[in-house]
């Protein structure tokens, strides 16, 4: 992944969590307990996927 998309994809990732954030304001308890649930497993999810080996060899 290149410098221009990881910081596109920090800015993605950024304004997913904001608009959550912004639903969960105005939600039910049992729906915020959903969201964040669900994005709390996002998040081990993704930490697992980037720091499973092994890694490629990118050759620089």
């Amino acid at each position: 992944m290149s410098q221009r998309e990881a910081v596109l994809t920090l800015y993605v990732v950024s304004f997913i969590l904001g608009t959550l954030a912004v639903f969960v304001t105005q939600a039910s308890v049992a729906e915020g307990y959903t969201v964040g649930g669900l994005t709390g497993l996002a998040g081990l999810y993704s930490l697992w996927r980037l720091e499973r080996p092994p890694f490629r060899e990118t050759g620089r």
